[in-house]
C-alpha cells in the first residue's frame, strides 16, 4: 500500500503542470469602487478644461463592453457648460502599464444641464472632444496590488453579463 501510494504520488507529481492562477470576479460595486480612485478624471480640448466626477460603470454583458456615466464640467474662457455624459468601451489589459482599462472611450450620450457656450454645434464639439482627448479610463492597476512581490498578470479578462470576470 506505501509503495502504490508513492508510486501515485510520483505519477502525479511528475506527469501534472504546476496551476498557478486564480479567477477574480468584480461586480458593478467593486469595479466603481476601484475606479473611484482614478476619478475626477481631467483632459483638455481646444482650450477647454473637461472635468468628469462621479462615474458609475455599468457592466454590458451582451455587448462585452463597459458604460461609464459621470458628471461632467466644461471651462472654455468665460464660457462653461455641467451635465452628465455616458461613454461606452472594451476592458482591456495593458501589459506595459499593468492596468485594466477601459479603451477606445466613445461618447454615446450628453444631457447638458447647464451651458453658455454659445455654439450651434456643441453636440459635435462633444462628440469630438471625447473622441480625440478623453483619456483612457483605468479600472485597477495592477502595479498598486502587492502580494508579496509577486508580479500579478492577467491572462485572461473577460466581460460577463454584469460583471468582469479577471484570470491572474
Amino acid at each position: 500500500m506505501k509503495l502504490l501510494r508513492i508510486i501515485f504520488t510520483s505519477f502525479v507529481l511528475f506527469t501534472s503542470n504546476p496551476v498557478h492562477s486564480f479567477v477574480i470576479e468584480l461586480n458593478e460595486i467593486q469595479i466603481n469602487s476601484l475606479m473611484s480612485v482614478y476619478f475626477p478624471l481631467a483632459f483638455n480640448y481646444e482650450q477647454a478644461e473637461i472635468q468628469l466626477t462621479n462615474a458609475n460603470v455599468t457592466v454590458k454583458g451582451e455587448n462585452k463592453r463597459l458604460q461609464v456615466t459621470a458628471h461632467f464640467k466644461i471651462q472654455q474662457s468665460a464660457d462653461f457648460m455641467i451635465g452628465t455624459v455616458t461613454v461606452d468601451g472594451q476592458v482591456a489589459y495593458d501589459k506595459a502599464l499593468h492596468k485594466l482599462q477601459i479603451i477606445e472611450p466613445k461618447l454615446i450620450n450628453a444631457d447638458i444641464t447647464e451651458s453658455s457656450f454659445k455654439r450651434n454645434d456643441i453636440n459635435d464639439w462633444l462628440q469630438k472632444a471625447f473622441h480625440h482627448s478623453l483619456p483612457i479610463i483605468v479600472l485597477l492597476d495592477f502595479k498598486q496590488l502587492n502580494f508579496r512581490g509577486l508580479a500579478l498578470q492577467p491572462v485572461r479578462v473577460e466581460v460577463l453579463t454584469k460583471s468582469v470576470l479577471i484570470e491572474i
